[in-house]
């Protein structure tokens, strides 16, 4: 990586935090060059615009999340549902980390944008079909290893178990505490049949 695409990262890394606390429409190009400690006019030798930026912090994001995704979903040393147990678990963990401010891009953004922004709509549905296919393969691995029977659809499955966590993490953003996770956490339980769910409480 050179010293440009060293400073573009930069200014990525400084953006994202601003837009995943304030949203996109929230944040703007000088809320952006302030984060990153650069002049404002500075911001267009590595970004033609506002919305270019969305699009490069998105696929960003996405790689580094599907890098993460990858590491845990792929390991070895677990059984492939305790692979799925992990990683929401960490994610959960990482989101408690914020108190809660921070959410998914991929998510936020697809609410913010989608209606008005054909161009974020698009890039947003091919980034999360790229997450939702690491959880597909985990679910293969688990289907090989007998950990889930045979007929059950891992696309389908996957499909389910993103759009129930991206409905988790909102819930768990939008009231400020854990309970959406515990009982997004009982559901898989039920799921993979792995123990007797907890009693629900009021």
């Amino acid at each position: 990586m050179n010293k440009r695409d060293d400073k573009q990262q930069l200014i990525l890394e400084a953006g994202l935090e601003e837009i995943l606390i304030n949203g996109y429409n929230g944040t703007s190009v000088k809320d952006i060059t302030v984060a990153a400690g650069i002049p404002k006019g500075s911001f267009y030798n590595y970004f033609e615009s506002k919305e270019h930026f969305g699009l490069e912090a998105l696929q960003y994001v996405s790689v580094q999340g599907c890098q993460a995704a990858r590491q845990t979903l792929s390991c070895s040393t677990l059984r492939p549902l305790e692979r799925l147990v992990k990683y929401f678990n960490d994610d959960a963990r990482e989101l408690e980390a914020s108190n809660f401010e921070k959410g998914c891009l991929l998510g936020n953004l697809g609410q913010e944008l989608s209606d008005a922004n054909p161009v974020f709509q698009v890039k947003v549905e091919s980034l999360m079909a790229k997450m939702t296919s690491e959880f597909e393969s985990c679910l293969l691995d688990a289907i090989e290893q007998g950990d889930l029977e045979a007929d059950i659809c891992p696309k389908m499955m996957a499909e389910f178990l993103f759009n129930a966590w991206e409905g988790t993490i909102t819930r768990m953003k939008t009231s400020k505490c854990n309970r959406p996770f515990t009982v997004f956490q009982n559901g898989l339980r039920v799921l993979f049949k792995q123990t007797s769910p907890t009693t629900c409480s009021n």
